[in-house]
């Protein structure tokens, strides 16, 4: 599997957002501003880690196309089947699945 993003594309893949878990508020408050921003950077790219390991252990790798850490600090793109965001949402540390366009509509409506 590809987690840069540069996967091929497949027909029947869709675009999601996986929202993961992060540290507490009160967690990060000891922290300057620059520290906090590297531990939630950090945060992400522990769970993008660990979801790829889930996604092998699941064997759903070729139901994958690519995944990257989102500018959002808490959040995974992932391209995949409908089948393999069906089952994200049971894997250790993930809150949330959207399809991306859905996330999208949401901050609109927001701003």
């Amino acid at each position: 599997m590809k987690s840069n993003g540069t996967g091929p594309r497949r027909a029947n893949m869709r675009d999601f957002v996986v929202e993961v878990e992060r540290p507490a508020s009160a967690e990060l408050a000891a922290y300057s501003r620059a520290e906090r921003y590297r531990r939630l950077r950090a945060n992400t790219e522990a769970h993008r880690t660990q979801l790829e390991t889930w996604l092998e252990t699941e064997d759903l790798c070729s139901e994958v196309a690519g995944m990257r850490a989102g500018t959002g600090f808490n959040l995974i793109f992932v391209e995949c089947t409908p089948n393999v965001a069906a089952k994200l949402v049971r894997a250790p540390g993930v809150v949330d699945v959207l399809p991306a366009g859905e996330l999208e509509a949401g901050l609109q409506s927001v701003i």
